[in-house]
């Protein structure tokens, strides 16, 4: 009787595991969704660029809590929900509509699985959304609070950004931040050049860097 459970055991942890289907009304958030739900992370990684592109309102929240881990999803019915620690117990949102689930186990979501990769592209996502901002206030607290974290990847963001930034401060803000990102160019003299052009002006932010 025991190999027998066993064995029954054994059967039903092989059998793939039943779709859950995440419906938000819009076809590019499902599409996206489809594809961060895979087990492959390639997948996952264009699910990731799928949601950064939808050009739906909530695009910067869903990649906001992908990162954070706020955005999970019930594993009974997919449905998308924010899940956050509020007074010592685990509290329940609806994504779409906002309603309130209350105190709940967590047992009964799951988590977006993501990588490190797929972090830091969303990052980068995030970085491009809120420096499109129509705020220029917004759009320089964005290019601050990349300062710390910029990267081969962020010269074409900054340098896409001054082609057509209009603000004379964001505009300062953008050069200094992209001779930062210079810094990490695998070339000394490229290097000696963005130390050069970021000169007296250094944040210190900016100093960090290049300790």
């Amino acid at each position: 009787m025991l190999r027998f459970v066993t064995t029954l055991l054994l059967l039903l942890a092989s059998l793939p595991a039943i779709a859950v289907e995440i419906t938000t009304g819009d076809p590019k958030l499902d599409a996206a969704f489809v594809l961060l739900l895979d087990r492959n992370f390639d997948r996952k990684s264009e699910g990731i660029d799928m949601l950064g592109r939808s050009g739906h309102e909530s695009t910067t929240v869903l990649l906001r809590g992908l990162l954070d881990g706020d955005l999970r999803y019930l594993k009974a019915n997919g449905r998308l929900v924010w899940s956050r620690q509020a007074e010592g117990r685990r509290v329940a949102a609806d994504v779409l509509t906002g309603e309130s689930l209350g105190p709940t186990s967590k047992r009964k979501f799951k988590k977006f699985g993501i990588n490190n990769a797929m972090r830091g592209r969303i990052r980068v996502l995030l970085a491009e959304l809120e420096l499109n901002n129509p705020d220029p206030a917004l759009r320089l607290a964005a290019i601050e609070s990349m300062l710390g974290n910029t990267g081969l990847e962020s010269i074409e963001i900054f340098r896409v950004q001054l082609s057509k930034e209009t603000d004379p401060d964001v505009r300062e803000a953008l050069e200094t931040a992209q001779a930062v990102a210079r810094l990490s160019v695998p070339d000394p003299e490229l290097q000696l050049q963005a130390i050069a052009e970021i000169g007296v002006r250094l944040e210190p932010t900016v100093r960090n860097s290049l300790n």
